[in-house]
């Protein structure tokens, strides 16, 4: 699978920064990746339906959650492997359990800030604040040239070149498929996503 780097240089491609061939230096890259953690700051803000719960002990949130520490210590914040769910069927055991839905987020307030993000592809949690550039990118697999699009449309205010009208209509179909998406996760299958990108001459 792809990873954080191989995206980043793609998206750099894409704007006609970067050559074929060429890898972007340690400290692009590592600028870079900022913005590949701000971009799903941005999708996790407008597309996630998160309900707030208030904690004071050791605490496995569910999915969909924004989880506040209320102790006034450090509290264990564990991100769930399996969801109770009435409407499975029971297994041999009685048990109603299934893996987290695609596009789940789960956000713990405080310092640090914790952001996890839910791919089925990966079958894991992705924490935002950890991801690093030999990461694969949470959703790339779903995304593909979408993510690409996305992150040269964040990437060209600093490192210039051309975003073109294609780069463009591609960057705002797959920022609003996926925030669709995340509004299906939470249940909000009413939401019709904004579309907030800038427009380039």
């Amino acid at each position: 699978m792809a990873t954080c780097l191989q995206f980043l240089e793609r998206a750099m491609r894409a704007l006609k920064v970067l050559g074929a061939g060429v890898s972007l230096t340690p400290d692009e890259a590592a600028d870079s990746l900022v913005v590949f953690q701000d971009l799903y700051y941005d999708l996790i803000d407008k597309g996630a339906d998160l309900t707030d719960v208030l904690v004071s002990a050791a605490y496995t949130a569910g999915e969909n959650e924004r989880v506040f520490n209320t102790s006034g210590a450090p509290v264990t914040i564990t991100t769930p492997e399996t969801i109770e769910d009435t409407s499975v069927v029971p297994d041999a055991n009685g048990d109603q359990l299934r893996a987290p839905r695609e596009y789940s987020v789960i956000s713990v307030s405080g310092s640090p800030r914790q952001t996890y993000v839910y791919d089925a592809y990966l079958g894991a949690w992705t924490e935002i604040e950890e991801l690093v550039l030999s990461d694969t990118p949470p959703w790339s697999t779903q995304l593909g040239q979408g993510l690409v699009a996305m992150l040269a449309l964040l990437l060209q205010p600093e490192y210039g070149g051309t975003v073109t009208p294609t780069l463009e209509a591609l960057a705002g179909e797959a920022r609003n498929r996926l925030i669709a998406r995340m509004q299906m996760s939470a249940g909000s299958v009413f939401f019709q996503p904004e579309r907030r990108w800038p427009t380039y001459p």
